[in-house]
């Protein structure tokens, strides 16, 4: 970029109709500035933040609770059986990711199918 590009450019700038909001630059205190600043023992919330938090962990809680009901009904449904190889792997965190990654791969070529963008092979 040339002395005369960056003139033309300056002053198209200095022209905006944004110039006088924008061209003063402004730091402002950043969250970990502000969390930084506060008092070692100001870690208690105080108002409806600190209910907020109460519930939000009390909700966490009982969740874990319900389900460990749920699982404790369970058992005691199928009284007390163990569950079948089939139920286990259909139920394990490593068959729910591959599930979900063949899903995902199927509708992308489904959907590069319908629009032809398909790949094309060599």
């Amino acid at each position: 970029m040339g002395p005369v590009d960056g003139e033309v450019l300056e002053r198209a700038v200095r022209e905006s109709p944004l110039h006088e909001r924008y061209a003063q630059a402004v730091d402002r205190e950043s969250a970990f500035e502000k969390l930084a600043a506060r008092p070692a023992g100001h870690g208690a919330k105080t108002g409806r933040e600190g209910k907020k938090g109460e519930e939000a962990r009390g909700k966490t809680e009982g969740t874990k609770a319900e389900t460990e009901e749920a699982k404790e009904a369970k058992e005691a449904k199928g009284g007390g059986k163990e569950r079948s190889v089939v139920e286990q792997v259909v139920d394990s965190g490593v068959f729910r990711s591959l599930a979900r990654s063949v899903g995902t791969q199927l509708g992308r070529e489904i959907t590069r199918s319908l629009f032809g963008t398909a790949r094309r092979r060599r």
